[in-house]
């Protein structure tokens, strides 16, 4: 049984292990957030054993269960990116996460566990990567994460309108080749009606066409009532930050799917998080 959470929380690695070059660093990122008034401790599994595992699927699964069920974290931060997150979901207890309803917070590979857990429980989480405390932004991400994480108050995107003026939906999504690997399992969420959030770090203009290609023959464009673009990193050092518009815009012409961008959202160090799971309403007279 989960009962009223503390202002704890637990770092985990749920997908590629940390390099063991990294440990002064979430030192200092536990130390970070005992200064904003949140109290770290780094999870079992967390440092990569030479084989690019901090534990073996099990392990890492069972790691994150118990920190889920230790009744004083309020949520749960994942530090870790790559490939690995897909691992451990036939090990999770999707019961127990429902009940406990903490969010679980990571970006990247992450996003595969952040929409398992929201197709298999209906839990939402946050898209973001809390290492950015510690990097060139770290003032900004500091304000961010005390207004998300300890006031709980809702953190405002700037978003620009490539078509349409207002959406209004569910996000679910995320880094665009990570959530492609959800697709034909149970743990793919429900397109129907949602706002389908796309980013990537890695990708030229080839690769991004062929994953939106894939998501129109999975028929997803016939069923999202809007898109959310975040950072394409590589894309948009190679082609600029509007490369994307054209390559997106003839798969959401014929329904006229309204499509919004941020520049905030994605794996910039200076990105902040998006509730995956939960409810927005975006209009572009906000933003005038």
């Amino acid at each position: 049984m989960c009962k009223e959470k503390g202002k704890r929380t637990v770092l985990t690695a749920c997908s590629d292990g940390i390099g063991v070059e990294r440990k002064g660093e979430i030192q200092l990122l536990i130390e970070k957030l005992s200064q904003i008034g949140i109290l770290a401790d780094a999870g079992e599994c967390l440092y990569d054993r030479g084989d690019g595992h901090s534990g073996t699927p099990k392990e890492r699964a069972q790691m994150l269960m118990k920190s889920y069920e230790d009744v004083d974290n309020f949520c749960i931060f994942d530090v870790s990116g790559g490939n690995l997150a897909n691992e451990i979901l036939r090990y999770l207890d999707y019961n127990k996460i429902k009940e406990c309803k903490k969010p679980f917070v990571g970006y990247s590979d992450l996003t595969v566990i952040l929409n398992a857990i929201y197709t298999k429980t209906g839990n939402p989480g946050v898209l973001y990567q809390v290492c950015n405390l510690l990097y060139a932004d770290k003032a900004e991400q500091e304000r961010y994460v005390k207004q998300e994480f300890i006031e709980q108050k809702p953190w405002k995107h700037n978003w620009t309108f490539y078509q349409g003026k207002e959406m209004e939906g569910i996000v679910v999504g995320g880094n665009t080749r990570c959530f492609l690997k959800l697709a034909g399992t149970e743990y793919f969420p429900n397109l129907q009606d949602k706002l389908l959030l796309l980013e990537a770090r890695s990708g030229d203009v080839t690769l991004m066409l062929t994953y939106l290609n894939q998501l129109e023959q999975m028929g997803a464009f016939e069923k999202v009532a809007g898109v959310l673009l975040g950072t394409f990193s590589q894309l948009e050092k190679q082609s600029g930050k509007d490369k994307i518009k054209e390559l997106i815009l003839p798969f959401c012409k014929q329904r006229e799917i309204p499509i919004a961008k941020t520049q905030s959202i994605g794996h910039g160090e200076d990105s902040k998080g998006i509730w995956i799971g939960k409810e927005i309403k975006i209009k572009e007279t906000d933003f005038c």
